[in-house]
């Protein structure tokens, strides 16, 4: 029981059975983990999931109340860890008001005096205060204390990367326990590896059952409008996280994203939208009082709909919530920036069901940590999954005063990932998952033997020592190793992902650490891979899309792909100019696989913009790379021929570009050149004369903004006819002709636009 202050007077606070259980457990484990523990496996104290709702920072609280009393213990020092802001200061909140003896630290110094330093009490920081302060510093040891508990707060995010090896490399001997209500995420890690086996579940429909919570309910609208199917595999909350295998991986998915938020920005979309929650919203003010929360994909999104919404009849007040700096926003978003101030004054007010505003719209602010029981409508117009989408469902789920449930209303087609993330966190499911972290690093000897078999006889194992052309040379010695077919490349890359996952399982485990350099290695060369590639293979570009969502961790920073040019010993050439003297270090390099791809690599990305221009001159050259690729793909060809092949393509790519610069002809008038040369029976057979046409016509065009092609069938026939008078006047006469080449070229130039 505890006295929480409330105002001016405090309230009586009564611990519900299954905290009372909960507490008396996580002590029992506390005492065998912190007085008894030899190893890191035996520091581990447990989870605690608790679902949303069910009053998890007051256990922790009951907890440490009981743990700082224990004498044995000899005046333990809690540490309380999140991994968000805002997080961190609403459970240092709740804890002030009880214990005087809590303490707030703000940055990494502090809060590594405090561990050298201090005693006894508790502390509370974020996840992030164990970072490092340059990009060269390692982060420090500070105590060998064994009365140290680092308690992290929403444990299934956090604890799994850099950042938690340095915690415990600061700590060595502490102990740790998890608190969460979303656990699991199922395919890369769990929550129960890192800090032990539960020690108390109460899932959401136990506390459903119990009345501690209202139940959920789902309603989908607009159904029309749902973009699901093309969108929701995307985890676009989570982008900012992310680390791509290369860029080209990495603005594929910032396309996908920027694509989404386009067709949301469409005026016709916003008003259905606005219309439909305002609509609703008022239907649901008549049967019951409380309020609304709107989810968004984006700031832009937000403000342009929250325009939408106040311009509607009987919309409600509204605010949006939003970070954002004024000196760097576009101006449309300042009236939604606020102050730290401002923004707990606003958080005041909506929690207030008296005040306004009735609804707010959001993106990523108050979807966690975040308590306001007279909410009990939430519209969804952002794709979400897992913890996320559980977290943010879980702020209409508060009880209060005659609230039947809270409503979730889908704009955007969340109901399939709704039910699967409602599905994990079922007590069986749990049961099922649970895994002992021996048998993980079973798993991970056996997987790390098959990786390293790749490159048997090869010492790798001092690559950082390396000089830069001694560690290209090793690379591309193991890339030999993996390249010698697409079959071998794509058994490569699917072992190494599941090498990763497995790392990631058992990291920070003395056991993983001790192949995190390995691990390293084996990363570069799969980089290889997908930067020599130009196919885009159905089952590896899956693995790849999987790691940029969900396996690139901080604890494995691999170097980037050592460059083949370092192994010719120069400067990297333009690849518009291969050099006679470049090909024929290619063709004697010592690593044929890696020629392969390299020129492959080389040819197929100049082609494909080439072809583009200026397909006349290059399509060909084109069509012969992809059958030589083929070919290569299927064997049907020997590696010593195919790089002659190849350089035999490279040598006319060349005289193709020479060709034109030799003309003193821009890549434009060259495409318009060539496709007049290709033309049969052209009326003019001077070649002078036909340059000097292709740089008129490409004056011509070089005048036209992109903007007016939008105007496409104005700007085509004006266009076509300033084409046709260029072609009359240097004496074509025959109209057919004229006709055809005209419409050919104005074709071709609003392609290239």
């Amino acid at each position: 029981m505890i006295y929480d202050k409330a105002g001016k007077g405090y309230v009586k606070k009564i611990a519900t059975y299954y905290q009372f259980y909960t507490v008396r457990k996580a002590v029992e484990r506390t005492v065998k983990a912190v007085l008894y523990g030899k190893k890191p496996e035996d520091r581990r104290i447990g989870v605690v999931w608790h679902t949303q709702g069910s009053g998890k920072s007051l256990t922790m609280l009951f907890y440490a109340r009981k743990v700082l009393k224990i004498p044995e213990f000899q005046n333990p020092l809690l540490l309380f860890i999140t991994d968000r802001r805002e997080l961190d200061e609403q459970l240092y909140g709740v804890f002030a008001n009880v214990l005087p003896i809590a303490d707030h630290v703000e940055t990494i110094a502090q809060l590594q005096e405090t561990l050298k330093k201090a005693k006894g009490g508790i502390v509370f920081a974020t996840i992030q205060k164990f970072g490092r302060r340059s990009k060269d510093e390692e982060y420090p040891f500070l105590t060998d204390r064994k009365n140290i508990i680092v308690i992290a707060d929403e444990a299934h995010r956090s604890q799994y990367r850099q950042l938690a090896q340095n915690l415990r490399k600061a700590i060595p001997n502490a102990s740790f326990m998890g608190f969460t209500a979303t656990p699991i995420d199922y395919e890369d890690r769990s929550t129960t590896l890192v800090f032990g086996d539960y020690i108390s579940i109460y899932p959401m429909d136990k506390a459903r059952r119990h009345g501690v919570v209202v139940p959920i309910y789902y309603e989908s609208r607009l159904p029309e409008l749902h973009l699901t199917n093309e969108f929701i595999d995307l985890e676009f909350e989570e982008i900012s996280e992310r680390v791509a295998l290369d860029p080209e991986e990495k603005e594929a998915v910032k396309r996908a994203f920027a694509k989404l938020e386009r067709i949301m920005l469409t005026d016709e979309y916003l008003e259905k939208v606005a219309k439909d929650v305002v609509e609703h919203f008022n239907k649901r003010l008549m049967e019951f009082d409380g309020k609304a929360m709107v989810v968004t994909i984006s700031r832009k999104v937000a403000v342009e709909l929250y325009k939408r919404i106040i311009k509607q009849p009987n919309a409600p007040s509204i605010a949006v919530v939003m970070s954002g700096n004024k000196s760097k926003d576009p101006e449309e978003f300042h009236e939604h920036i606020r102050s730290k101030r401002e923004l707990k004054e606003l958080a005041n007010k909506f929690k207030d069901p008296e005040s306004d505003p009735k609804m707010v719209i959001v993106v990523d602010m108050w979807l966690t940590g975040f308590d306001v029981p007279c909410l009990h409508t939430m519209y969804f117009w952002k794709p979400m999954k897992n913890h996320s989408l559980m977290q943010s469902i879980a702020r209409v789920n508060r009880v209060f005063k005659d609230k039947p449930g809270g409503l979730i209303v889908d704009y955007i087609g969340i109901a399939d990932d709704l039910r699967k993330s409602l599905s994990k966190y079922t007590l069986e499911q749990i049961r099922e998952t649970l895994t002992n972290i021996d048998e993980v690093l079973v798993l991970l000897k056996e997987k790390y033997d098959i990786v390293s078999s790749y490159f048997s006889g090869l010492d790798y194992r001092n690559w950082k020592n390396l000089s830069s052309e001694e560690l290209a040379r090793l690379t591309a010695q193991a890339y030999e190793r993996v390249a010698k077919d697409e079959n071998t490349k794509k058994n490569f890359v699917k072992n190494f992902v599941a090498l990763k996952k497995l790392y990631l399982l058992t990291a920070p485990h003395p056991e993983a650490i001790a192949i995190k350099e390995d691990l390293a290695f084996f990363e570069m060369i799969k980089k290889m891979i997908v930067k020599y590639s130009v196919r885009r293979i159905r089952e590896i570009s899956r693995d790849l899309e999987k790691e940029v969502s969900t396996l690139i961790s901080r604890s494995i920073s691999a170097k980037e792909p050592i460059d083949v040019f370092d192994l010719l010993k120069k400067d990297k050439p333009e690849i518009s100019i291969l050099s006679e003297d470049f090909l024929r270090e290619i063709q004697n390099l010592e690593y044929k696989n890696l020629a392969v791809e390299v020129l492959i690599k080389i040819l197929n990305d100049r082609l494909r913009v080439k072809v583009k221009i200026n397909p006349w001159r290059y399509k060909s050259l084109y069509e012969r790379l992809k059958e030589l690729i083929e070919r290569h793909n299927t064997k049907l060809i020997e590696v010593s021929e195919m790089i002659l092949r190849l350089v035999e393509i490279a040598r006319e790519v060349r005289k193709a570009e020479e060709e034109g610069k030799r003309l003193n002809m821009s890549d434009e008038e060259y495409a318009f050149y060539s496709l007049l040369l290709s033309y049969p029976n052209l009326p003019i057979e001077d070649k002078r004369e036909i340059e000097e046409i292709a740089r008129e016509v490409a004056k011509i065009l070089s005048g036209v903004k992109v903007s007016e092609w939008k105007r496409r069938q104005y700007m085509k026939a004006r266009i076509k006819a300033e084409v046709k008078r260029v072609l009359m006047k240097r004496g074509f006469k025959n109209y057919s002709i004229i006709n055809k080449l005209s419409e050919l070229i104005v074709e071709h130039a609003a392609a290239m636009t």
